[in-house]
């Protein structure tokens, strides 16, 4: 085994042990002695991520990204932030770039999506994600979530048809 492939490998356990900043001095070190592989930037965001501190994690995403165009969890993380940020619009871009490229679980993205969707307003895109996501099945707890949104946009619609004046709302 490689020097640096076990340099990935303890970053990697630290990372799942929320060691996170153990993970980012020897990450960094290694970054800075010229390493290239983008397995290295890749961790590095992660343990960034971990930490909170999300402009670090999104440069070395971002570097990841261009070493990797096709690698989807980059992507995938990047939405998961811009969620935690209430950046709805960059979220459902960054998730609709995760289904693009292959991320597994759909059900997850679609969810994610929605809730996405949800926040920033647009109540009709993300009926449609929550219904992919019943639809889908798998994960009761998220089904049953996206039942209880789907109840929430047909209330709100319900109401703002009422207020608005224009009847009664028969989804």
């Amino acid at each position: 085994e490689l020097p640096y492939e076990k340099a990935l490998f303890r970053a990697k356990t630290r990372i799942e042990a929320k060691d996170y900043v153990v993970a980012v001095e020897a990450l960094l070190r290694h970054l800075q002695n010229g390493e290239r592989d983008p397995r290295f930037t890749y961790l590095l965001a992660r343990a960034y991520m971990g930490l909170f501190l999300h402009d670090q994690a999104f440069k070395y995403f971002s570097i990841t990204q261009q070493r990797m165009p096709s690698f989807a969890e980059p992507t995938h993380y990047m939405a998961q932030m811009f969620l935690a940020e209430r950046n709805w619009q960059q979220a459902v871009l960054m998730i609709r770039e995760s289904v693009r490229l292959g991320y597994p679980g759909q059900q997850e993205l679609d969810y994610s999506l929605g809730a996405a969707q949800y926040m920033g307003g647009s109540f009709l895109a993300a009926k449609n994600s929550m219904t992919y996501v019943i639809w889908d099945g798998q994960d009761k707890a998220l089904v049953e979530s996206a039942e209880e949104f789907n109840r929430s946009i047909d209330q709100e619609r319900t109401l703002f048809f009422e207020v608005a004046g224009f009847g009664v709302y028969d989804s």
